[in-house]
């Protein structure tokens, strides 16, 4: 999709008008030029030809700052929608989707291609108006002398041409630096993630830098400066090329034709004038072309998000305030797994979970533990076999309402600061709820609650969890999932966990599944499921 296919797309009759009013900017421009040009021949200096002369110069302003301000407003208004509609699409798509399209891809299209496109959306309004220059200066041309006109069109497509085979060449570069970008934004992120790792280990760090940062950050560099050099010893060759075009005509025209003194005047007037425009215009496209590069990644992972987006819930769960059973009959979830470099099999699953019910998942490291969390609460889909709450198949019309019965706490989890909210509750019952988990979670001396904001989270792994499960109280949801919650808690906060915090949680009717390694507190669970290499081996 081109630039102005994709600012129709978003404010149609505001890019319209916005464009109308360039075109007029560009054709008030070029009329200047053959005013003055008639009144350099004539030596007329009437009042006419200044009320006239005026005019132009009033109508030049007030158009091109019409447009400009109407294009910028509309940029800004596209790139806010398109950074929505792409955050939108990451939170609608499948989690298995975006892991696979990997983080570094995800920022480099939020981040630097939404910025390419804004600058180069912001200049829409200078190539409408110097297309219109040019198109009117044509015509003016073409009543000053056809033969000029023709000689001027042929030399303007020889030079598209001849440009255009450099393009062609420059985008190949310009789209292996986009290319590059994705895993130099990897590299960026991993700086940040692994920073502790990096300053623990200089050979480490020295061989990342110089084998990941520096040679991703030189193919990037060097890519994009053969694309610009492309681009710009085109673009001088074609000023080269107008120049000579401008000394045929003051040394071979005369030569073929009849020419007075002042038609060279104007020819060349009228030549030089529209040299401007289309330099700016070969000045801009390499800008158009990174930009289309840009929204060419934006839509592809756009694309590829889309074609995985699930079905926005267009049913809700029948009542589940009284649910009775949970069940997974054969499931079974199959993804890609790196470290062996083989496909991973869970499955098939067949578990039944009930109210007021601990649930211990146990098994080996890669066993599939945290993978069936995911395909539990609905964050994987299964390939095959069924979810059935209270006997009700979960679809895709319903998964998102299936979500919503879980609190979860992942062990790659991320901690917002902004707290998790009842839907009965108002701002002030909601703080004051959150300041007694706070107390219960021993945090009250280290995190406040105003607003609905916790005070700081530059917390320990461990504190950073226990907010988290403040969180997941806060949700009261009928089932929690607790992912190794207890492997970062010290061995008084352990046994708060699991002797005072799941009974607690049991009581209230929740069914709570907890996956740990802590074998010697496997006596609280009333019921231990334990998986091998993706199998389900007992429950």
């Amino acid at each position: 999709m081109n630039l102005l296919r994709f600012l129709l797309r978003n404010s149609k009759w505001t890019t319209v008008f916005a464009i109308l009013f360039s075109i007029a900017s560009g054709i008030a421009g070029a009329s200047l030029i053959a005013a003055i040009h008639s009144i350099l021949s004539s030596q007329d200096r009437s009042s006419p030809k200044i009320w006239g002369y005026c005019l132009l110069c009033l109508l030049l302003l007030v158009t091109q700052m019409v447009s400009q301000i109407l294009l910028l407003r509309i940029s800004q208004e596209t790139i806010y929608d398109l950074r929505l509609q792409l955050s939108r699409s990451i939170i609608k798509a499948p989690l298995r989707g975006l892991e696979k399209a990997g983080s570094g891809r995800l920022m480099a299209a939020l981040t630097g291609d939404a910025a390419t496109i804004s600058g180069a959306l912001l200049g829409v309004p200078i190539m409408c108006i110097n297309l219109a220059t040019i198109v009117t200066c044509l015509i003016y041309i073409s009543f000053l002398s056809w033969q000029l006109l023709l000689g001027l069109v042929a030399f303007m497509i020889v030079s598209s041409f001849i440009y255009q085979l450099a393009v062609k060449k420059a985008m190949r570069y310009l789209r292996l630096a986009r290319e590059e970008a994705d895993t130099l934004f990897s590299h960026f992120r991993a700086i940040i993630d692994g920073n502790k790792e990096l300053k623990l280990n200089r050979q480490r760090h020295r061989e990342f830098f110089l084998n990941d940062i520096q040679a991703s950050a030189l193919r990037v560099k060097g890519n994009n400066v053969v694309g610009q050099t492309t681009y710009t010893i085109a673009s001088a060759y074609g000023r080269l090329l107008f120049f000579i075009f401008i000394g045929l005509i003051l040394f071979a025209l005369p030569l073929w034709f009849r020419t007075t003194p002042q038609d060279l005047t104007g020819y060349v007037l009228v030549i030089l004038y529209i040299n401007t425009p289309i330099t700016v215009l070969v000045n801009t496209i390499p800008t158009f072309n990174q930009a289309k590069i840009a929204l060419q990644k934006v839509e592809k992972l756009g694309l590829s998000l889309q074609q995985q987006l699930e079905a926005d819930s267009l049913k809700s769960l029948s009542d589940t305030t009284e649910w009775q059973s949970l069940e997974l009959k054969g499931v079974t979830h199959t993804y890609y797994h790196e470290n062996e470099d083989s496909n991973f099999v869970l499955g098939p699953i067949n578990l039944t979970f009930s109210p007021a019910e601990v649930v211990f998942i146990i098994g080996g490291n890669g066993s599939g533990k945290s993978t069936l969390a995911k395909v539990l609460t609905g964050l994987y889909i299964p390939e095959t076999g069924e979810i059935r709450l209270n006997g009700q198949v979960i679809t895709d019309e319903t998964r998102e309402s299936y979500r919503e019965l879980f609190s979860a706490v992942f062990s790659d989890f991320y901690l917002f600061e902004r707290v998790a909210a009842r839907h009965s509750s108002n701002g002030s019952e909601r703080d004051a709820l959150a300041r007694e988990f706070l107390i219960e979670l021993q945090l009250d001396h280290k995190v406040g609650v105003k607003d609905g904001v916790f005070s700081t989270t530059a917390l320990s792994q461990g504190q950073r969890k226990r907010l988290m499960l403040l969180n997941a109280y806060m949700e009261n949801r009928p089932f929690y999932v607790f992912d190794e919650w207890a492997s970062d808690q010290d061995p008084a906060f352990k046994q708060v966990f699991y002797k005072k915090i799941l009974p607690d949680l049991k009581r209230r009717n929740k069914t709570v599944i907890v996956i740990s390694h802590d074998d010697r507190f496997y006596n609280v669970a009333d019921r231990i499921v334990k998986l091998e290499y993706g199998s389900q081996i007992q429950s």
